[in-house]
């Protein structure tokens, strides 16, 4: 019991988590459905060239005469930079994915036919890779990123339903 908790301190960050940093993107299921996603993402170490993060992020889509897609997801990232200002990254989120149908729906009951906001929730579970660039010396940005990701829903009718999407954006910080 001693040793797993020696483990796990180690683990632990060195220091409080500092302010998040922000990122805006266009968030694109199945690649051409439009959206948009924003996320906050906490550093849990100083080191400014291979970091865990704990991230969190909402974002929508839409899907045409089908859904409007809101999600709301977090976990963990872990993100390298070299040495030429290049960024590579893997994160898995977790979360839910509410699905409200696009077409009019309508409900009847004893006061006979109504219009509704029908749709869907689902789990979800969303691994991914970035790839992107720092960009010192830009005001109001500090990188640009391309994170092409797989979503999973469930439960569906045949058991889990995969989305491929990527989102293309950019982190805001950079110098003043």
């Amino acid at each position: 019991m001693v040793r797993i908790a020696l483990v796990l301190t180690s683990l632990a960050p060195s220091t409080a988590l500092a302010g998040p940093a922000w990122s805006l993107a266009y968030h694109g299921d199945f690649l051409t459905h439009p959206g948009a996603s924003a996320r906050a993402s906490w550093p849990t170490s100083d080191n400014p060239r291979a970091a865990l993060h704990l991230e969190a992020e909402a974002g929508a889509y839409w899907h045409p005469k089908n859904l409007v897609g809101t999600f709301l997801r977090a976990g963990p990232a872990l993100s390298l930079e070299g040495a030429r200002g290049g960024l590579w990254g893997v994160f898995v989120h977790g979360g839910g994915l509410l699905g409200t149908w696009a077409a009019p729906t309508y409900v009847v009951d004893v006061d006979g036919p109504r219009r509704s906001l029908a749709g869907r929730a689902w789990a979800t579970v969303t691994p991914g890779l970035e790839l992107g660039r720092r960009t010192p010396g830009t005001r109001g940005i500090d990188a640009w990123f391309v994170r092409p990701q797989l979503g999973m829903r469930l439960p569906t009718a045949h058991g889990v339903g995969l989305d491929l999407a990527v989102q293309v954006g950019l982190r805001l910080g950079g110098d003043a």
